[in-house]
């Protein structure tokens, strides 16, 4: 399999990162799927957010292939439909007269 690789200076990844990850909408916080609002909130045994198991790195990385995906995909349906279009066109035999000439 192919790879697409580029190069991000050291000086210069987090910045490309962190403005990925604003965005896209990335949170370092989600909130806690066990999260129980019947007991009172505790940081330790029952916190409202938790830490993103998806770390930002990550999210980017997925962010990035989703939307290298995604203009794969509508660069195919554009393509696709200008086929159809000129396949329509090219299959429409028509031949209208008018009966008073």
């Amino acid at each position: 399999m192919a790879q697409f690789c580029i190069n991000i200076p050291d000086d210069k990844l987090n910045e490309v990162l962190n403005a990925m990850g604003e965005q896209y909408g990335y949170k370092a916080q989600i909130p806690n799927p066990d999260f129980n609002r019947e007991i009172a909130e505790d940081p330790v045994t029952n916190p409202s957010q938790i830490a993103n198991p998806e770390i930002l790195t990550v999210f980017v990385n997925r962010i990035t292939r989703e939307w290298i995906t995604n203009n794969v995909k509508a660069y195919n349906a554009k393509v696709a439909a200008a086929a159809a279009k000129q396949a329509a066109i090219d299959a429409t035999d028509l031949n209208i007269t008018d009966p008073q000439l």
